[in-house]
């Protein structure tokens, strides 16, 4: 009997990272903040236009709309999705991520790997092994 292997594909570490943080950006901020509404300008500004007439009609309050629902929705999803990936990591990279990514407190990776009683080695090592992770659980990786 033949032994198979599957092999993963090679990713793009760089532009997969940028991805994940994105990600994990959001997270965060929907975390902490919620979702703040985008408003209208409702006193008009009156500044000199040199342009003629373009006849185009302004659906201010249609774009805000259309942006407020999109915007929570695309917020809240990537929440629920980073909160449905978190408890599928090893415990150390689980407490890599919430602490430099998802907490409050914006700490340097040196505060964490010592915390973590860590090497700096092995921290961006289990860093780097959460982010595949993630991005893989989260659909965003990057084959390159």
């Amino acid at each position: 009997m033949e032994q198979v292997c599957f092999d993963l594909p090679k990713l793009d570490q760089k532009a997969t990272r940028k991805k994940v943080l994105k990600v994990l950006r959001i997270a965060r901020e929907y975390k902490q903040v919620g979702f703040v509404r985008k408003t209208i300008q409702t006193t008009p500004s009156y500044a000199l236009r040199e342009h003629g007439n373009t006849y185009a009609i302004s659906k201010q309050v249609e774009d805000v709309g259309i942006w407020n629902v999109d915007r929570e929705t695309v917020m809240k999803k990537a929440y629920e999705a980073v909160q449905l990936s978190l408890p599928r990591l090893y415990e150390k990279e689980r407490q890599i991520i919430v602490r430099r990514y998802l907490e409050r407190e914006d700490v340097c990776d040196l505060e964490i790997y010592t915390a973590l009683h860590m090497s700096e080695r092995k921290y961006y090592r289990m860093k780097l092994q959460a982010f595949n992770k993630l991005a893989y659980m989260l659909r965003i990786e990057v084959i390159g």
